[in-house]
């Protein structure tokens, strides 16, 4: 109820300010917040190169989760990236606004639904404020329709997100700044220099596999998302007895224990285990196709063009994947699809749980031979 009252506050004491002509000529500097998931993180990169030209001139910096800094650093989007510890806490909201209060610029866009994005805009000193800047608390924002707003300058068309996919999120930003979208996605570039030191790193350790590999990241954000573990491990036998492919499974120091059973050696098999999402990043480059969840890593490796197979469960791919000619995405749906819920409605029959290891494994065959068929 306090951070719903505050944006409240600060929803009010922006309206209040004088309206001026807005003139991308006249920004000389631009604040892009973005504090929510890893994959909300990566699906905006695209229209923030989009803003970037539009204001060619203009000094940028990109507010992101401490842990996701690393990663965006890699990309060369011509933008300085500030990473905040914590942004989910109350401590870390407090951090995120002492910054961008510390850090005066012309113009604050909040690039997606939650509360916290719209708290640290509103928070700016900046006569321009743009984007999501409604409190908003969901496990699902995508599910809710919301209006782009302005303050400080009258927005020249209306423009609302409708429970459309999450990759129109930012888009319909660029809309409001009078650039209509391009209607597809591009691959991201990592600056080649990071990316050759980063790559002889892991080689060092032996963390790449000098056989060709397929990437399993088992895990997501969101419990309901996450496909059955034990299903991930046949799956990753049977491309390594029948495809011949080495498999890697990406994951957190927190969860070495869940993927390395005791006693349990697959040869073939790796754990990659790192924080670093820059490291992710290079191992996908290096894939011939990753396995995810609805995740992050997801549209990371989207982002990267590396083949993909995603497995969706409480959102269909039509609201949360992203566009790819590589992916293919495996969903059933249910009478209680798409969902907002805390805990599940169906937890003897989940809709993740619908998805089998052979039907995981024809798309994963029929994934390859496109790969193989370039």
């Amino acid at each position: 109820m306090f951070l719903r009252a505050l944006v409240g506050v600060l929803r009010y004491v922006a309206s209040r300010k004088r309206i001026k002509e807005f003139q991308p000529s006249s920004i000389k500097s631009i604040l892009i917040i973005e504090l929510s998931r890893l994959g909300d993180a990566i699906l905006m990169l695209q229209s923030v190169a989009r803003i970037k030209s539009l204001f060619p001139t203009s000094s940028m910096r990109i507010l992101v989760d401490q842990r996701f800094e690393p990663l965006l650093s890699l990309f060369d989007i011509k933008a300085e990236i500030i990473g905040v510890k914590s942004p989910k806490s109350l401590i870390g909201l407090v951090r995120a606004v002492r910054t961008v209060r510390s850090h005066p610029v012309d113009l604050a866009i909040s690039m997606s639904t939650p509360r916290k994005n719209a708290l640290v805009a509103l928070s700016t000193k900046s006569q321009f404020k743009l984007g999501y800047l409604s409190y908003l608390d969901s496990f699902a924002p995508y599910l809710f329709s919301t209006a782009i707003e302005s303050f400080g300058f009258k927005s020249p068309v209306t423009v609302r997100f409708e429970r459309e996919n999450i990759y129109e999120r930012p888009e319909k930003i660029c809309k409001v700044l009078g650039m209509e979208s391009e209607g597809e996605s591009h691959t991201l570039g990592i600056k080649p220099d990071i990316s050759e030191e980063i790559h002889n790193r892991l080689v060092q350790r032996n963390a790449i596999p000098r056989n060709h590999y397929v990437v399993i990241h088992p895990f997501s954000g969101w419990e309901f998302r996450n496909w059955n573990l034990g299903k991930f491990i046949a799956l990753a036998r049977k491309i390594i007895s029948d495809l011949e492919y080495d498999v890697v499974i990406t994951c957190e120091e927190n969860d070495v224990s869940r993927v390395n059973k005791p006693g349990e050696s697959i040869p073939g098999l790796h754990v990659f285990v790192s924080s670093d999402l820059g490291e992710v990043a290079e191992l996908l480059r290096g894939a011939a196709l990753a396995i995810c969840n609805d995740s992050g890593p997801l549209h990371l490796a989207a982002a990267l063009n590396v083949r993909t197979v995603g497995l969706f469960g409480p959102a269909g791919p039509a609201l949360t994947a992203p566009s790819s000619a590589n992916a293919t995405y495996m969903y059933r749906r249910l009478d209680c699809s798409p969902c907002d819920q805390r805990k599940c409605v169906r937890p003897e029959q989940t809709c993740m749980s619908l998805i089998n290891v052979d039907e995981a494994y024809a798309a994963t065959v029929q994934t390859l031979a496109l790969a193989a068929n370039g």
